[in-house]
C-alpha cells in the first residue's frame, strides 16, 4: 500500500520491480549510500525538471571528476561541478541557469560525469 501527500492510495499486488511515474510531491528522496558500482548521474524526482532540482552523482572509488551540461546539439552549456571526489554519492541542488546566469529554455538537456573511473550520461528536460 502507499500513500502520498494529498493523501491519494494505491496498492500493488505483484512481486515484480516497479517505477512510480509523475508528481514527486510530498515523496522523500531515496537514500543514495554507500558506494555505486558504477560512475553514475541522474536526476533525483525524474523528468521534466523545474528549477531548482537536484542532481545526484557518484564514482565507486576516489577520482577527479567532472559534471557538465550539454545541450542537443552537443555544445557545453556550463560545468556542474569538478574536483577530487571520494568513493560515494554526491547531491547537487541545480537551479536552470545557464553561464553567467542566462536562463535556459525549455528543452532537452545532457548531464555528463567524466571521472577517472569511467563515464556516465543522463537527459535532462526542462520545462518552463
Amino acid at each position: 500500500m502507499a500513500y502520498d501527500g494529498v493523501p491519494n492510495q494505491g496498492s500493488d499486488v505483484s512481486d515484480g520491480d516497479f517505477t512510480l511515474w509523475g508528481t514527486t510531491a510530498g515523496l522523500t528522496e531515496p537514500e543514495y549510500t554507500g558506494v555505486p558500482d558504477r560512475a553514475t548521474v541522474h536526476v533525483a524526482g525524474g523528468n521534466p525538471v523545474t528549477s531548482p532540482c537536484r542532481l545526484v552523482y557518484g564514482v565507486p572509488a576516489s577520482a577527479e571528476v567532472s559534471l557538465s551540461l550539454y545541450d542537443v546539439n552537443g555544445r557545453l552549456v556550463d560545468r556542474l561541478a569538478s574536483g577530487y571526489r571520494e568513493a560515494g554519492y554526491y547531491r547537487l541542488d541545480w537551479r536552470s541557469d545557464g553561464r553567467r546566469g542566462a536562463s535556459l529554455g525549455p528543452g532537452i538537456y545532457f548531464l555528463r560525469l567524466d571521472s577517472d573511473m569511467g563515464t556516465a550520461t543522463a537527459k535532462v528536460v526542462i520545462a518552463k
